[in-house]
């Protein structure tokens, strides 16, 4: 399960960051059953599902609960930037209409389903990667984000509430349209579509590229 330690995306900007330096790691065997654990820590670590794969899958018990109290927790606090102002009316809707809150995050699995289905198949944003992009001059490209179901160019724009701002989508491909992605010159992406090309900048290319190439791949397995 793909997971994000934070809800919010990178702060947008035009320039690009710099590369990073190539990691080398090593699996060492594990030799003595006897492990330490830190009590009482001062602080806890937080999973989040970043973004759903084609054929991943949330029928179990355990990962259906915790997608549910995910998109709790994110639509309550209101301090989410992938949810849209609209996407939070209706999912409170849809809480209200179960009498669900987070005191009381009891809840039949029927309704946990409606739940992720709902945000897993109608949010534009929220289940998506998101990387630092930027597309010609006058285009506003900010955010590039990859999902299952393809790629969405951002902007980040002042939302009606004082705190934050919120994203917002200029234009959407879906992978059906996508024919093939290259990477001609460092940081630049080019988007081969059906009818048309579309150029980004993008210090992660290669990550953009490696994940909508294997998104493509695992489609046509579909």
């Amino acid at each position: 399960m793909p997971t994000n330690s934070l809800c919010s995306p990178v702060p947008p900007s035009r320039s690009l960051e710099p590369p990073e330096e190539p990691l080398q790691t090593r699996l060492h065997r594990l030799v003595n059953p006897n492990f330490y654990s830190y009590q009482d820590a001062p602080w806890r670590i937080f999973l989040r599902k970043e973004v759903f794969y084609p054929k991943d899958s949330y029928s179990h018990p355990v990962q259906l609960d915790l997608l549910f109290r995910q998109i709790l927790h994110d639509t309550l606090s209101e301090a989410c930037l992938r949810i849209s102002e609209d996407e939070r009316l209706k999912m409170k809707a849809l809480f209200a209409q179960n009498q669900l809150d987070t005191q009381r995050p009891l809840a039949t699995e029927s309704v946990k389903r409606a739940v992720v289905s709902t945000a897993r198949d109608s949010w534009e944003v929220y289940f998506s990667r998101l990387f630092p992009a930027t597309g010609s001059v006058g285009t506003g490209v900010q955010i590039l984000a990859v999902s299952h179901t393809g790629i969405k160019l951002l902007r980040m724009v002042k939302g009606s509430r004082e705190a934050g701002g919120q994203l917002q989508v200029l234009r959407t491909y879906s992978f059906a349209d996508i024919l093939f992605v290259t990477i001609p010159s460092q940081n630049m992406l080019e988007f081969n579509l059906a009818s048309e090309k579309v150029i980004l900048f993008s210090a992660r290319a290669h990550q953009v590229k490696t994940l909508v190439d294997d998104f493509i791949l695992e489609l046509k397995k579909v």
